[in-house]
């Protein structure tokens, strides 16, 4: 009986330890809960990388992070959302209190407009199960669609499409514009702009062209005041390139040419039967072989055209030039032939003027005749054999 007893007392000892055992345990939890642990806290979790181009090449932004915790900090693992952009990270265990870095590089190839990316950070907190979200923006500009044209000349490295452009006919003060591609051959970016440029003259153009890029200058006559400029034009305006430093690549002269002529269009029927209406005897001046006078001394010779007010109204010369410098014309700029007026025109050549070439070019007759505004007379002459 005794030997049921003490073993009955045994049980209920080992019941009673067991229990405060327990509750020892479960005291002693939330001890654990103050145990060391890290924390990730980061600088900035969004960058905007703002306008880039997409031939750039790539771009980098560096998040910086700390550890704020009281255990050693642990970046797991970085996960990009795609292959356009490159993640590293510090690959060592960050103390608390110090600081690593997140660096997200984006290559813009292959996108365009508004692009926004992320990235998701595995660290060791929480047993290894947080995860922190980073992301980023850009604006790509695409690289602009390849023209296809042929370049004749280039500029500090730069080709361009035209060394001349010619308006042949320019309504005055109505916008008219021709334009010039521009390809970028150099491995740099480079910059561009124009000088002398004349007031009636606009140009607009891309003052900085990346590498292996194109382009395009617009050359824009009317759209400022033209006063009373009518007619015949002949400008240089001149291209420079530089490089990002200042440093001239190339310098060259771009020929602009206009005959600016009355905006005619308005005009009704009945007002353009009464206006001034042009004729010309004599369109082609061939002067021929044109020797060398007395003694070896210069010759010379002398041609003519004869321009007829046919209309009803006055005939307005608004100009009577030859590109061609060697071609010596009077000045009839404003000149006014009444209905039925006729005016011989002297055209002279000399012969020194032919040394070095013939001369093939055009006479240029800009009036406010609605229906031919612009005519022109043909001019050819060659130095005589010996």
């Amino acid at each position: 009986m005794d030997k049921v007893k003490n073993s009955i007392s045994l049980i209920i000892m080992l019941l009673l330890f067991g229990f405060t055992s327990h509750h020892k345990v479960i005291a002693q939890t939330p001890d654990n809960e103050g145990a060391n642990k890290p924390i990730f806290t980061p600088e900035k979790t969004t960058h905007d990388f703002g306008q880039i181009g997409e031939t750039d090449g790539m771009v980098e932004y560096v998040f910086k992070v700390q550890n704020t915790g009281d255990a050693p900090l642990i970046i797991k693992d970085v996960q990009a959302s795609c292959g356009c952009t490159k993640p590293e990270w510090t690959k060592t265990p960050i103390e608390p209190g110090k600081e690593g870095v997140v660096i997200v590089g984006f290559n813009p190839t292959g996108n365009s407009g508004v692009v926004t990316k992320s990235l998701t950070v595995y660290t060791n907190e929480d047993g290894g199960n947080k995860l922190h979200r980073f992301s980023f923006k850009a604006t790509v500009v695409g690289k602009p669609h390849e023209p296809t044209v042929q370049y004749v000349d280039t500029i500090g490295g730069v080709g361009i499409q035209h060394k001349e452009l010619e308006f042949n006919t320019a309504i005055y003060n109505i916008s008219n514009e021709k334009f010039m591609y521009l390809k970028n051959y150099n491995t740099n970016a480079v910059l561009i702009s124009f000088e002398n440029i004349p007031d009636y003259i606009t140009v607009n153009y891309p003052d900085n062209l990346k590498a292996d890029w194109s382009g395009e200058a617009r050359f824009i006559i009317g759209r400022t005041s033209l006063g009373d400029k009518r007619g015949r034009t002949n400008d240089q305006i001149n291209m420079i390139v530089k490089n990002e430093g200042g440093e001239i690549l190339g310098r060259q002269p771009i020929r602009i040419s206009a005959n600016i002529i009355d905006d005619l269009e308005h005009l009704t029927p009945l007002q353009r039967v009464s206006a001034g209406h042009i004729e010309i005897k004599n369109t082609i001046l061939d002067f021929g072989g044109i020797k060398k006078g007395f003694l070896g001394l210069n010759g010379s010779k002398t041609k003519e055209f004869i321009l007829t007010n046919s209309g009803k109204s006055e005939l307005i010369l608004h100009s009577v030039t030859s590109d061609d410098e060697r071609v010596s014309l009077p000045q009839l700029k404003g000149r006014v032939l009444q209905p039925g007026e006729s005016l011989p025109v002297k055209v002279i050549i000399k012969s020194k003027e032919l040394n070095y070439s013939n001369i093939n070019t055009d006479i240029d007759i800009i009036c406010n005749d609605p229906i031919g505004p612009v005519r022109m007379v043909k001019v050819t002459a060659e130095k005589a054999a010996r």
